[in-house]
């Protein structure tokens, strides 16, 4: 599918919602007319402010159906029903794939991380700005969040374009409760890194990593979603403070 077809002005083209539906059911996920009115809105506000604040490239902005897309596969990963959640998405952005989860998952409470306070404030606008949405934006290192009131509250984390898979371990996993899961969208050229990340997943209590594969319609390029498991409690002197996990990743001594 040529990404021409999702490039979308402020107000979304008659054409739009069906061709997204369409996508998005190549990629096992179902989008209702509610979540889809909401995903217009969500996808407005990035068009219009994302590139001006600074909060996206120009170029991201033009990709933004890549984006979408992407955030939407993985929802493969988070069933339909069930109990509600808490959940995070670290280092959010523009709340890429934080809110995009949240629209199409609404079990799942989200609270949106990122450092940025221009980042922050945006995902207060979009709080404001789509109806019914159940995230909290909160500005915040991950370092400081994993030793914090935040640390092992968590029953799923997400993370999209963070950090290399052991540091992105260390700063998430620490956020996730015993039995949770951490759930990391990657590329096909991140295998070898995911691989070397198998220390830092057992030393902060988790399971070895799944890896599942999937590509977007109509694209021939591989993009993975990473599972693991939280089988036991982080130790306490992870994550690392400030600066450190992506100084010194855990890697195999």
């Amino acid at each position: 599918m040529d990404s021409r077809a999702f490039v979308m002005p402020d107000e979304a083209p008659e054409g739009w919602a069906a061709t997204l539906v369409h996508a998005a059911a190549n990629l096992d996920v179902d989008i209702t007319g509610d979540a889809l009115t909401k995903l217009a809105t969500y996808a407005s506000l990035l068009r219009r402010r994302a590139s001006h604040e600074g909060l996206m490239s120009e170029r991201a902005v033009n990709e933004l159906d890549r984006h979408l897309l992407d955030s939407i596969a993985i929802c493969r990963a988070v069933p339909v029903d069930g109990p509600s959640l808490r959940a995070i998405d670290v280092g959010s952005g523009a709340g890429l794939p934080g809110v995009v989860i949240a629209i199409l998952r609404p079990r799942l409470s989200f609270t949106l991380l990122d450092a940025g306070r221009r980042r922050i404030r945006f995902l207060h606008d979009v709080a404001a700005d789509v109806a019914g949405l159940a995230i909290q934006p909160v500005q915040m290192r991950a370092e400081i969040a994993g030793q914090g009131v935040l640390r092992e509250t968590f029953d799923l984390a997400v993370a999209r374009a963070l950090a290399p898979m052991p540091t992105l371990v260390e700063l998430v996993l620490p956020l996730v409760s015993v039995g949770g899961a951490l759930l990391a969208h990657k590329t096909r050229r991140a295998k070898g890194e995911i691989e070397s990340a198998a220390y830092a997943i057992e030393v902060c209590g988790g399971s070895p990593a799944r890896i599942n594969p999937y590509s977007l319609p109509d694209r021939d390029v591989e993009r993975l979603i990473v599972t693991v498991r939280k089988r036991s409690s982080t130790p306490a002197i992870y994550p690392r403070r400030d600066g450190v996990p992506k100084r010194r990743p855990l890697l195999f001594p």
